[in-house]
Formats: structure tokens, sequence, C-alpha cells
């Protein structure tokens, strides 16, 4: 099984506007889930888990690979094929026409394109440009690129900064990682409903969990008593009769239990002032370090595994140092480590395993499932596993 990501792709609001899907066989899954003779069963359920139907896709594609004929019949999924400047230009006018027709839009790199009147009826649907693109683009220029039918989308945004340029100078799509590195605000004090939620998850860690201490708390917040009673009354836990209040649901779960969906729950709410999709990073991260953990022999390392996956974001979600966010909260040295960039212990290497997945690093990660001594096919197969269980409701 090859790797294969998807790379969010956000609008100026934070809003997810669509994905990037990278990989070897990146196009072949994403027409296999147009047409299954174009691919095999096992790609079209790996597309639909990744990347559902909703959200536009953009796949890279070269010359040495033939963009889908009008013949293969109407796109369901809104696809966009990026292609260089030269594959672009030798692109005719009927092919162009064509692929609108059939519902596919085309992308390009580079400012130029934005001005060559060459392309006349050929004029890309989106302009790719990187952080060394902005000293040369203006206002006007994006408005001149949006009277043409076209949007520039900023790529390898890393940076809550460079995003933030490109917002002022007009752009509206984004791709990068920038909405998962804190802005940190350390003389802001944090919101009261964070500060609640920031306590359950310190009361959730500790050795011996105190239920009394537990209600308490979440008893202060209206959304969290009713996110958790939702939970507790859900066709998961499968009671047979309502339960009505906190203590009578936090008796009948295991700590086990309690922990697990509790802390789900909490950075959930956490999260909901930032990009939805920090949570579904939270999410994924989460559910792959717990697996992981399951196949590398680490079964005893399971909680803590899902734990670290969960709160790897949580400097994202609170714009707050790391390092400051850890001497709050009663975790293990492991997960500490893990948190802090150490590559030195078992869940550290599980972390790391799962960035490099984001990240398409298929270098660095094959060297990481070497060292956990685990099959990159079930790699590939327990991220997939991941983002379903992300794409659920907590």
């Amino acid at each position: 099984m090859d790797f294969l990501v998807r790379l969010p792709i956000h609008d100026s609001k934070g809003k997810l506007f669509g994905y990037e899907l990278k990989g070897e066989h990146a196009l072949a899954t994403l027409l296999s889930m147009d047409s299954p003779q174009h691919g095999t069963e096992t790609e079209e359920a790996m597309g639909h888990h990744l990347i559902g139907s909703d959200l536009r896709v953009f796949v890279e594609i070269d010359e040495r690979t033939p963009l889908p004929h009008e013949s293969s019949g109407r796109s369901k999924h809104p696809i966009v094929f990026m292609v260089d400047e030269p594959m672009l230009q030798e692109l005719s006018v009927d092919s162009h026409h064509q692929l609108e027709r059939s519902g596919y839009q085309l992308a390009t790199q580079g400012l130029d394109v934005l001005f060559s009147l060459s392309f006349g009826q050929k004029m890309p649907t989106y302009v790719l440009i990187g952080e060394g693109d902005l000293s040369s683009l203006d206002r006007a220029m994006v408005k001149r690129a949006e009277e043409f039918g076209m949007s520039i989308l900023m790529c390898g945004v890393d940076r809550r900064s460079q995003y933030q340029e490109g917002i002022d100078k007009g752009i509206h799509l984004f791709k990068g990682n920038y909405f998962k590195v804190p802005d940190i605000q350390d003389d802001v004090p944090l919101p009261m409903n964070q500060v609640v939620y920031f306590q359950l998850l310190k009361e959730l860690r500790q050795p011996d969990l105190d239920l009394k201490h537990l209600e308490q708390i979440i008893e202060r917040d209206a959304t969290l008593t009713f996110k958790l009673m939702q939970f507790i009354n859900s066709a998961h836990f499968g009671t047979r009769f309502r339960i009505r209040t906190i203590k009578h649901g936090l008796s009948l779960l295991g700590e086990h239990e309690i922990q697990k969906w509790a802390t789900m729950i909490v950075v959930g709410l956490m999260a909901q002032s930032g990009p939805q999709e920090l949570l579904t990073t939270a999410l994924i991260r989460a559910r792959f370090c717990e697996e992981m953990a399951d196949h590398t022999g680490q079964e005893r390392l399971k909680q803590e595994s899902f734990f670290l996956g969960m709160i790897s974001v949580l400097d994202a979600m609170l714009n707050r140092p790391m390092t400051s966010l850890l001497k709050q909260l009663p975790i293990s040295s492991l997960i500490a480590e893990a948190l802090l960039g150490s590559t030195q212990n078992q869940l550290a290497l599980l972390l790391q395993l799962i960035l490099d997945y984001e990240q398409a690093n298929w270098f660095r990660l094959t060297d990481s499932a070497h060292r956990l001594k685990v099959a990159e096919d079930l790699v590939v197969q327990t991220y997939f596993n991941a983002v379903e269980f992300a794409s659920q409701d907590v």
C-alpha cells in the first residue's frame, strides 16, 4: 500500500476549503472515486475516507499523466489538476473546454500566468504562489486575477505572520501548517471557559480520579455538561435507560473511558475558537498513536499515546508555549519529552511518525517506521483508520 496523505487548504476566515491529495497514486485514488474502473476498491474507499465528497481536491500531475477525456464522464467531485506552465500552454483550447465540461479545474504555479495574454481562454482557475512571490504581489494584482476568474492560492504557509501578510494583500486561499503554530499571547489572560476546560484537563490526568471534584468542574460549564451527557446517553455507551445526572453518568463509566472520551470533548471545546482542522488533527494523531502503540507491542502505553495525540496541538489552541502548558499539566515525562521534540522514547517515536506522515516526509517516515519495527503498509492503514475515526462526531 502506497503512502497517501491529505494537506488542508483554508480560506482567509480559517474555514476548510479543500485538500491537496499527495502520494504516488493520488490521481488514481481520485479518479477511482468517480469511476471504479480507474482504480481498486481499496483506492476508492481510501479516497472517500480522506476527502469525502464536498470539498475541492487538488492533485499534482505532469506531462506523463494523461488528463481525463470528456468520454470519462462528469466528475462527481470538484477536482483541481495542478499542472506546470508549459503543460498548460500545450493544452489545446478544446481540451481545456472538455475538462471544464467534465467538472475539472486547473491550477498552475507562478505570477507570470496572471498577465500572459497568450493563454487566451486557457486561464487556470487557481494560481499557486509561494512566500517568495509576496514581495512582487499587491492587492491590484490579486483583484486583476479575480477579474479573470482566477483565485490565488498561497502555498507553504507555515507561520501565522505569512498567513496574515497574504490576507493583507487580498489572498483568500492558503495551504500550509500555519494553523498548527501558536500565536503566542502570554500577556493575554485565557477566557474563563478555556480556564474551566484546562482545569478539567488537569483533573482528568490526576493519578486518582476524584469523581466528585470532576463533577463540580463539569457543572460550571453548560456546553460541557451537555456534551458529556450527550455522550453518556449515546448509543456508543449503550445504556438501557436515560442518564439524567452527571454524577450517575460518571459512576457508570470506567476511569479509562472517562479520561479518553472526556479528553476528546474538552479538547474539542478548546478548539472551537480556531480552525476545525485543528481538532481534526488532534483526533487523527490521538487515534493513530493509540493504534500504533498496539501494533508496536506497547499496549500499556495506549492510553498515554491517545492523550499525547490529543494535546499535541494544545499550544496552537490556547496560543501559549507548550513548555508553559506542560508545567501545569500532571503528565508523564514520556509525554512531556515527546511534545518538546525528543525522539528518544517510544511515545516520541509514535508522535514523530504521524508528524512525518502529515508533512508527506516519506523518507523520514520510512526511517521512523524502521526504528519502530513496523511495516509501512500498516502505517498507511493506521493513518486511514485515524482519518475515519476523526470524521465521526465527538
